[in-house]
């Protein structure tokens, strides 16, 4: 059953982000023909500082959710009633707290940008960027539950909707209208509507939402959220910082039209590793569920192979984007929005060195182990600002991304696999680098050889669509064929395969 639903929220987690992101890539290079480069900076640098301030919630949501995957296995309703209680009043505090914090942060944002900027009404939009993420706080809890019971597929057939009914909505008017205030008022009433919907289907699958009797939560469950509580909020910052400061420090060093040149590369960069975000998040409620009931040489086992297919599919991403990125923004933005090929190169190693740590962050989640690396993520978060101005000196805007993965070889690298080795699955350590060495070369070759393959397909759009699919062809043909006989690969298809039996007999009866 548990395999079933963390497929099931895999499928549906694909088929919410693959039409996502096609939508936003319409609706990106509807905004960049309309609107110029310093609109797609201003929307850069907002999101950012708002992401910043999203360190309101201070690791909160997930040190509750973490508490929430026992009562949950064992369906201890007065529990999960008790902590959703404290978890609704905490997240609507949130809320009221990110909007005080972001308007008082109005007289400071002009800081941030280097030298003069030409668009216009610049408060008013960065109080709708307040204003949205602030909103999303208040219903977002009652979502969540949904998400820790092991069924996130609710949840991504909701954001499907309201998310393209959103970004269709949003490139008509900006196409009729050339009015950027119009479509950030378009994303605050959807935002609100998709919490009041979802919130509404909460309280339908769990009357208990509804009723007003006080659950009280035992001290020690208290102590234990505010020791977790502690802990994630560190790890929040940290990643927060890492995810957040290339716009901030592209905008301060080198202008907002440079930082919106860089968006459109972070949003590709960003849709294609939330596939990787998403198959992982969707399956970590089911891998707290094992760890609340299984041996730790099962979820060994589920690690390891949940690390290949977090290789397969970050690898898969970084052939595609050495292959087909160049050509992809060549086509849909021109040519002034193109960065040049060596700070691509850093991109592509930033975002490897990144999301290939998925698997470790999601096992680390959900058994609780990320108590004891606590301040990594914040070391690694002050080594990232320190390192990217050292090196943005020496290689300008690469620099910024070399220094992004600096950071993260030199902290988290090793330190969060030590900690999940050491305290989770009580095996040796080596074996996870002999493993990230072996993953790392393959990926590394096979990306070579597609680029080297494909480099002489001309540009254009029929020569984009060749040079992504032979490149994706190659990639996965190679990679699996190599690991064919691996016993992680093994596992994985057996997971697979006992589902699909399961179903046909479902069907036959």
């Amino acid at each position: 059953m548990r395999t079933q639903k963390t497929i099931r929220n895999i499928i549906f987690s694909f088929i919410n982000t693959g039409a996502t992101t096609l939508l936003s890539f319409v609706s990106r290079i509807v905004f960049a023909r309309v609107l110029s480069q310093e609109y797609l900076g201003v929307s850069g640098l907002f999101t950012s500082i708002l992401t910043v301030l999203s360190l309101a919630e201070l690791g909160i949501g997930d040190a509750i959710g973490y508490s929430l995957y026992e009562p949950l296995a064992k369906n201890d309703l007065k529990k999960v009633q008790g902590l959703m209680q404290l978890y609704g009043k905490i997240y609507r505090a949130i809320g009221g707290l990110v909007l005080l914090a972001g308007v008082l942060l109005l007289p400071v944002y002009p800081f941030m940008i280097s030298g003069s900027s030409t668009v216009e009404n610049l408060d008013l939009i960065y109080f709708l960027f307040i204003l949205n993420t602030s909103v999303s706080y208040f219903g977002v809890y009652k979502k969540n539950l949904i998400v820790y019971d092991q069924r996130a597929y609710i949840a991504n057939i909701y954001n499907l909707i309201f998310y393209g009914v959103r970004i269709i909505a949003q490139t008509v008017f900006l196409l009729i209208t050339r009015n950027y205030i119009i479509y950030l008022v378009i994303q605050v009433i959807f935002t609100i509507l998709e919490n009041l919907v979802i919130s509404a289907r909460a309280n339908l699958d769990y009357p208990f939402l509804k009723k007003k009797d006080k659950q009280i939560i035992p001290q020690e469950e208290i102590r234990t959220i505010k020791k977790n509580t502690f802990a994630l909020m560190l790890h929040k910052m940290g990643d927060v910082l890492l995810n957040s400061m290339d716009n901030i420090l592209l905008s301060k060093l080198y202008g907002l039209a440079i930082t919106g040149i860089y968006s459109n590369y972070y949003m590709v960069f960003n849709s294609l590793g939330g596939i990787i975000w998403r198959i992982f998040s969707s399956a970590t409620a089911s891998i707290g569920n094992l760890n609340a009931s299984d041996s730790k040489e099962k979820m060994y086992d589920t690690f390891k192979a949940s690390l290949f297919v977090n290789s397969f599919f970050t690898g898969l991403v970084v052939c595609c984007a050495m292959t087909s990125m160049q050509s992809f923004i060549r086509l849909a933005f021109g040519e002034d929005y193109l960065l040049d090929m060596g700070t691509l190169i850093a991109l592509v190693v930033a975002f490897y060195v990144n999301r290939m740590r998925s698997a470790i962050t999601s096992f680390r989640d959900a058994t609780g182990a990320f108590y004891y690396d606590r301040y990594v993520t914040l070391i690694q978060a002050v080594v990232n600002i320190v390192s990217s101005f050292i090196f943005a000196h020496f290689w300008g805007i690469a620099g910024v991304f070399v220094g992004t993965s600096f950071s993260i070889i030199t902290t988290t690298f090793w330190v969060e696999p030590l900690v999940l080795y050491r305290h989770s699955f009580e095996q040796p350590l080596g074996d996870y680098f002999i493993r990230y060495a072996k993953y790392t070369l393959l990926i590394a070759a096979i990306s070579i050889l597609a680029v080297c393959l494909t480099q002489s397909i001309p540009n254009g759009l029929v020569g984009l669509c060749v040079r992504g699919v032979s490149s994706a062809i190659i990639f996965s043909g190679l990679y699996l064929a190599i690991n064919h006989r691996s016993p992680e690969m093994k596992y994985f298809v057996g997971r697979i395969s006992g589902v699909v039996k399961k179903a046909k007999r479902q069907i036959e009866k």
